[in-house]
């Protein structure tokens, strides 16, 4: 009897022990999320720039997705789990529209796929869960004050509430869903360049910006400024001098490019895949398109402190066209005289160190169509563009996130490994088990 109660006893013990060590796994599982992506295009992994702003959040959030029953509900479910996995102020829930009409009204949600994510008193609707939708929405949450972009005007520069092919309305509003307040400054009237400026645009100027407004914005720059140029071949708005302080040439050429002729494109439209080691590009894969581009030189006697790097860069299959008026009069081009073999420089960024973490800087590009609405959303153009706006505007966490792809690879057997798998698992395994039951039944007998 005594022995009997020992055995209960210590078995007993036994399962509270095993119990206990379930609950802490248990416990430490539910407070350290884990995840291992082992697919091959990482479809569960999210970007670092999302990881980075989640770890920034320290306040709650919740997430409502409208969307009906079915795959995309499930999509966004699968990317926000992910969310949820890397922050514990995350939440989120997934609500069918035509089952709960009335919440969807209170929320202004007017189609599927729209989601509306509440934070800090404060709430952003976006049109549907991608990460980098929803990344973009956490950063505005996070944001107390909208960054202010500047366009200068009075220079016969695009039209910034144009919606023509010339015009910048699409770049207006990318910035503007960007959580940027963009305005116009016809700096000529202005004693200065204005005080609340994150950033200022100089886009396609015609004609030359006065010295007055050339000293407004050195300025502006030498307090920390930033500032965004795209000039176009033969217009250089008077700026030649004020960029190479900066140790930035800007040639007075067209560049003319073979490859795109390869592509079906004109010639004089650069073809670009070639990008700088800078951190607001660093992995960018997209190609972009330069209608009528000029090429850009650092120049090598510049002041201490400064430095200048090299944004987008043409193929070696391009030249850098001198004789503009043999070219826009007969438009014949050929490579000789003057003209320089590329690769060659369509943007550059200068950097200047004014006191502890605070930098000037001024991005140059010698090309300015390109961020019409008539190029804007060719190919890379817009992803190229607003990665080169946030990093100005210091926000690289807002560059562009591309949607991963899921990749499908077939399994393809050659003919002998096809046979190889009829023969093992549908003849071979089964033979053996049917050999191994006769011989013990054989033994069995003879035993």
């Amino acid at each position: 009897m005594r022995k009997s109660l020992s055995y209960t006893f210590h078995a007993g013990v036994l399962v509270i022990i095993f119990a206990a060590i379930v609950l802490i796994v248990y416990l430490i599982a539910l407070n350290h999320n884990t995840l291992w992506d082992l697919t091959k295009a990482r479809e569960n992994t999210l970007d670092p720039k999302t990881i980075g702003i989640l770890d920034s959040l320290d306040f709650d959030v919740e997430i409502k997705v409208f969307e009906k029953e079915g795959q995309e509900q499930k999509n966004a479910r699968n990317l926000l789990e992910l969310y949820v996995i890397k922050s514990k102020h995350i939440t989120f829930e997934t609500i069918d529209p035509d089952v709960q009409p009335g919440l969807a009204e209170q929320c202004g949600v007017e189609r599927y796929g729209q989601a509306v994510i509440y934070g800090k008193g404060r709430s952003q609707r976006i049109e549907q869960i991608t990460e980098e939708s929803t990344t973009s929405a956490l950063l505005k949450l996070l944001r107390d004050k909208k960054k202010v972009v500047y366009f200068v005007t009075g220079h016969g520069e695009k039209g910034l509430d144009d919606d023509q092919k010339q015009g910048l309305s699409g770049l207006r509003d990318a910035l503007m869903a960007n959580n940027y307040m963009v305005k116009s400054c016809f700096l000529i009237r202005e004693p200065s360049v204005p005080a609340d400026a994150d950033l200022v645009i100089l886009a396609g100027p015609r004609k030359e910006l006065f010295p007055e407004e050339q000293g407004m914005l050195s300025i502006y720059l030498e307090q920390g400024g930033r500032m965004f140029v795209a000039l176009e071949p033969e217009h250089d708005a008077g700026m030649r001098n004020f960029l190479e302080k900066w140790g930035i040439e800007i040639d007075s050429d067209i560049i003319i490019d073979t490859f795109s002729r390869i592509l079906g494109g004109d010639y004089t439209c650069p073809v670009v895949n070639m990008y700088g080691d800078v951190k607001g590009l660093r992995g960018f894969g997209y190609t972009t398109f330069y209608p009528t581009a000029r090429s850009l030189r650092i120049v090598d006697d510049r002041s201490i402190g400064l430095n200048v790097e090299w944004l987008v860069r043409t193929s070696d299959q391009s030249w850098s066209e001198h004789d503009l008026k043999k070219f826009f009069e007969l438009g014949e081009a050929t490579f000789d005289g003057p003209d320089i073999q590329g690769p060659l420089n369509i943007a550059l960024l200068a950097r200047k160190k004014i006191k502890e973490e605070i930098y000037s800087q001024i991005m140059v590009f010698g090309d300015a169509d390109f961020i019409t609405n008539n190029f804007l959303m060719v190919s890379g153009n817009k992803d190229l563009v607003m990665n080169c706006m946030n990093m100005l505007l210091g926000e690289d966490s807002l560059i562009v996130i591309a949607p991963k792809s899921l990749q499908q690879t077939p399994f393809i057997l050659t003919p002998s490994q096809g046979m190889l798998v009829f023969w093992v698992p549908i003849v071979g395994l089964p033979m053996l088990i049917i050999i191994i039951a006769v011989l013990r039944f054989w033994l069995r007998r003879k035993a």
